[in-house]
């Protein structure tokens, strides 16, 4: 959201060339909401927490990630080189 921001107030002369954006936090999410609201945001920005591919993926991936992880960190093992 701070880029976002940025560019809105500092650097305008680059929306032209920008086609669109992602957020994924709730908080840049909400004022991202805001700014359209106002009328403020130039360029269109999706939510990826809203996205149903992003909630699909987490479900399925996410815990065999975080067990590998855990199985990683609690054995000090190091899966670079294997």
């Amino acid at each position: 959201m701070d880029l976002v921001a940025a560019i809105h107030e500092d650097y305008p002369e680059l929306i032209d060339g920008i086609i669109g954006g992602a957020e994924e936090t709730t908080t840049g999410v909400h004022r991202l909401r805001a700014m359209d609201d106002d009328g403020a945001l130039d360029y269109p920005v999706f939510a990826v927490n809203d996205t149903p591919m992003k909630r699909l993926f987490d479900t399925s991936t996410a815990p065999a990630e975080s067990s590998l992880a855990s199985i990683a960190m609690t054995t000090n093992l190091s899966w670079a080189g294997k």
